[in-house]
């Protein structure tokens, strides 16, 4: 279907007023295998259904390896009682079956249930995916859930992606202002958002901007990379604990979730009584959800009970590296999790504390810089509290006085790009904070701390002979350590390119390093006892 064509107000119809599309099986009970449905530069406006799709419902029953595509066409001002107030895709019984859409545009669609702009069912079959690329869910409301988009899912392999999309001014009463993805029963899949905004999205309840829910025994992941989370409202009426202006994780089941944010931005968020920026919501500790936020920056968000960036509250483990989280209102992290490790993260929200934990094991991995002492004796001496990052005026860039710069703790596997996708390693180490600053701060030893709360030795402890290396190095350690003991080697780049366990039962022990196979340049020796790290560094010619 193509060339133009237009569908305007056929009339109401109990289901897709514009387009109804069936997979169904032949009459010798043969189910359709490889078809294709196209419908391209089309129009679909005021359509109603009387029940589902507003302009086209699929309703995919049998077969395998189908395929409906979507492309160049717009959607406005379609209505459907049920759900979808535009599309309706639903799956019962089809395996492997694909929809994608892609340059459409949904705006102003209406339903009195769930997905204004589209819902997506998966109801049963294996393998089933929904892909949208540079498309725009604009203005669109749901009476329920899902004000542009929901998918709800209890099938296994599932997948939904968007990529280059905008999801701007779309509402529901109840969760899921902007899009709302639901995995239940014992489904699980796999959700990925890149370079898509969630901009001026409204719900009273659980994510104005997105919304992750989980129920029952259902897995699920979700990975948003490269996003903004802007001027999005939630009043959280009633449900405090789970309600957050930009993005919200609900697990109300036992399953587990998986959740990587990275390199997004999150602005001028706000909610009445849960969390301005992100709100991460499980009900309990059975299980532990995991969370990671990295190279994000939360500013201007204001929230309520939980606070203006990041609240927490359940059987989550989260995990922050290199984040910036300042100038947020009603505070920067309330915590009541399972676990926390922060490394390399700015907390600088002068309008209440930058941190707050009723519950849950906190632990610093080292390079965090706190405006205010609430981190208390959290910390480890390669941190810093009581700190003024002193930004750029205007902008939150490190300055060249500011103490975060090349401050921060070298990772294992550092990302390659800050959030302005300037390279991550300049100067002489890693900066704190999601940007990474052109200044150089030139210290004597970069700190490179993994996974452990580790702090710095002194580094007298360890001696490096010869120094540069050629084929073989000796690394002598000399402590009051004893027992079982770590050596890892790190190259410039943060990354371990040898490690081993060794046992130390005097003062003093070496270590002969076999460096024939290194490539030439700078490497550190980081020796631990799980405790305590101690560092020296050689050079490979």
């Amino acid at each position: 279907m193509g060339n133009q064509s237009r569908v305007l107000n056929p009339g109401g119809t109990p289901d897709g007023a514009g387009f109804y599309i069936y997979f169904f099986d032949d009459d010798n009970g043969e189910s359709p295998r490889n078809d294709t449905i196209m419908v391209v530069d089309c129009t679909w406006q005021g359509n109603t259904a009387e029940n589902w799709g507003g302009a086209i419902i699929i309703y995919n029953g049998h077969g395998t390896d189908n395929y409906f595509g979507l492309s160049n066409c717009l959607f406005s001002e379609n209505d459907s009682e049920e759900g979808g107030g535009a599309l309706n895709l639903r799956n019962i019984g089809a395996n492997n079956f694909m929809a994608d859409i892609a340059d459409c545009d949904f705006e102003n669609n209406t339903t009195a249930n769930v997905g204004g702009g589209i819902q997506f069912q998966n109801n049963s079959g294996m393998g089933n995916h929904f892909q949208v690329t540079n498309s725009n869910f604009l203005n669109n409301h749901a009476d329920v859930f899902g004000g542009g988009f929901r998918m709800e899912s209890q099938v296994s392999d599932s997948s939904l992606s968007f990529e280059d999309c905008l999801f701007d001014g779309n509402s529901a009463d109840i969760d899921g202002g902007g899009l709302e993805v639901v995995h239940f029963q014992l489904g699980d899949g796999q959700t990925t958002i890149k370079n898509t905004d969630f901009l001026n999205n409204t719900a009273p309840n659980e994510g104005a901007g997105l919304n992750f829910y989980l129920e029952h025994q259902a897995d699920g992941s979700l990975s948003v990379e490269g996003s903004r989370f802007s001027g999005n409202t939630n009043d959280a009426t009633g449900n405090a604990e789970e309600g957050a202006g930009g993005f919200s994780l609900n697990n109300f089941g036992n399953g587990l979730a998986k959740v990587g944010l990275q390199a997004c931005i999150f602005e001028n968020n706000s909610s009445d009584d849960g969390a301005g920026a992100i709100n991460l919501y499980k009900t309990n500790f059975v299980t532990t959800d995991t969370v990671r936020i990295e190279n994000c920056l939360l500013n201007g968000n204001s929230g309520g009970g939980w606070g203006g960036g990041i609240g927490v509250n359940g059987g989550i483990g989260l995990t922050l590296a290199n984040n910036t989280i300042a100038d947020n209102s009603n505070g920067g992290i309330i915590f009541a999790g399972s676990a926390l490790k922060m490394q390399n993260n700015i907390l600088h929200n002068p309008s209440l504390v930058d941190f707050l934990a009723s519950s849950g094991n906190v632990i610093s991995l080292g390079g965090n810089l706190i405006g205010d002492n609430s981190m208390g004796t959290l910390l480890n001496n390669t941190d810093q509290s009581g700190a003024d990052p002193m930004f750029e005026p205007g902008t939150y860039q490190l300055s060249e006085e500011s103490p975060g710069v090349d401050a921060g703790v070298l990772p294992d596997a550092p990302t390659a790009y800050d959030l302005a996708g300037n390279a991550r390693l300049q100067g002489s180490c890693i900066d704190i904070g999601a940007y990474e600053s052109p200044y150089d701060a030139d210290p004597t030893d970069c700190l490179t701390i993994t996974d452990a709360r580790e702090v710095i030795a002194a580094p007298s402890m360890v001696t490096i002979f010869p120094n540069p290396a050629a084929d073989m190095t000796r690394i002598s350690l000399e402590n009051d350590w004893a027992g079982e003991l770590n050596l890892r080697i790190v190259n410039a780049l943060g990354q371990v390119v040898h490690t081993a366990d060794f046992e130390k039962y005097g003062p003093i022990v070496v270590l002969e390093l076999d460096t024939s196979d290194l490539p030439k340049g700078l490497y550190r020796a980081l020796l631990s006892n799980g405790e305590a790290v101690a560092v020296g560094s050689f050079v490979r010619m």
